[in-house]
């Protein structure tokens, strides 16, 4: 994820696993937390709920305390003036669809 002039990107690894991956940036439109269920079905988030399990999932120092503050503010930028979803599937491929109706 790559800040730039208020506007978030998200870029391709191009170490990733994947042969077919490129280096490519897209702007990034909504954040889909992905939870197994046994139907397919969207509920709507909470932000301080998404902030830290969001702040759960990064790896920084403790001891650092400028590299805390940045990866905060990065976390928040992340869930500025976008959708956040917690999208609840099964592992049918038609959960995407389910995904697809509510973000278009």
């Amino acid at each position: 994820v790559h800040v730039k002039f208020k506007a978030t990107e998200l870029f391709t690894n191009k170490y990733g696993i994947s042969m077919t991956n490129k280096d490519k940036s897209c702007p990034l439109k909504a954040v889909i937390f992905v939870n197994r269920d046994s139907y397919d079905h969207i509920e709507k988030t909470n932000y301080d709920i998404d902030y830290y399990r969001i702040l759960e999932e990064i790896t920084v120092n403790k001891w650092d305390s400028s590299a805390i503050e940045t990866i905060m503010n990065l976390a928040k930028i992340l869930f500025q003036d976008r959708k956040v979803l917690n999208l609840y599937c099964t592992m049918n491929p038609q959960a995407c669809y389910c995904l697809k109706d509510n973000l278009f």
